[in-house]
C-alpha cells in the first residue's frame, strides 16, 4: 500500500501546460502500462487551451468551478460549468477547452503507456514550443 499525503511542497509546474499549472503525481506514470493518477491545481482565471488525450482520461472536480466544453476552437459560449464532485470522462482524442471561474483542483486518471500526454489542437498554444 502507498499513501500519498499532499503538501504544497509535492506540488510541481508542468512545462506541458500553459504557465500557472501545478501537478501533483499520486501514482503510476503514464509513459509507463497501468493506471496513473495525478492532482492538477489552476488559479481562478486559468484558461486551457484547445487539447485532446490519447488515452481516455476520468477527472473529478475536486474543488471549485470548472468550465469544460468539447471542439477545436476556444469558445466560451460553449462552455458548461460544473462543480466539485463532478467527473467528466473525455474519451481519447476528443478535443476540448477548459476555464476555471475559481480556483480549480482536479484529480485526473488515465492508462498508460502513452507517448504524449497533451495534444494542442494548435501547436501555436504548446508552451512547449516556445
Amino acid at each position: 500500500m502507498t499513501v500519498v499525503v499532499p503538501g504544497n511542497d509535492s506540488w510541481q509546474n508542468n512545462e506541458a501546460m500553459p504557465s500557472g499549472m501545478q501537478v501533483l503525481r499520486l501514482s503510476g506514470d503514464p509513459s509507463r502500462p497501468g493506471p496513473y493518477l495525478f492532482r492538477i491545481r489552476v488559479p481562478s482565471g486559468y484558461k486551457i487551451p484547445p487539447v485532446k488525450y490519447p488515452d481516455d482520461r476520468i477527472t473529478t472536480i475536486l474543488k471549485g468551478i470548472l468550465g469544460n466544453a468539447e471542439g477545436e476552437r476556444y469558445d466560451p459560449m460553449k462552455m458548461k460549468e460544473w462543480e466539485a464532485g463532478t467527473v467528466l470522462v473525455t474519451p481519447a482524442n476528443t478535443p476540448h477547452f477548459q476555464w476555471a471561474r475559481t480556483e480549480v483542483i482536479l484529480q485526473v486518471m488515465g492508462f498508460g503507456p502513452v507517448k504524449d500526454p497533451v495534444i494542442y489542437i494548435n501547436a501555436d498554444d504548446d508552451p512547449r514550443t516556445r
